[in-house]
């Protein structure tokens, strides 16, 4: 259970890092406001003990989809992947 927990909170470590450097992002798109919106919502989920993975997997993989433009943020990349693997872990 306590490695399940140090988990989840690398998981809330991570989000909050993909959704400060989305907010911070140099030329905000209406599709990332939207993003950083639901990740916002996720985030507060997670501080709340729930994991909705369903919806944080649909919203990933939004975020995936900026890899290839020129929204693309390597530290937002980097993050992503661990998120991924971290949900493998749950």
């Amino acid at each position: 259970m306590a490695e399940e927990q140090a988990t989840v909170e690398e998981l809330k470590e991570r989000i909050r890092s993909v959704v400060e450097a989305l907010r911070n992002h140099e030329n905000p798109t209406a599709e990332i406001h939207d993003v950083v919106t639901e990740l916002s919502e996720i985030e507060r989920q997670l501080l709340a003990g729930r994991l909705p993975t369903t919806s944080l997997r649909a919203v990933l993989s939004i975020v995936a989809q900026f890899e290839y433009t020129p929204w693309r943020i390597p530290t937002v990349v980097e993050d992503l992947y661990k998120i991924w693997t971290l949900l493998g872990m749950l």
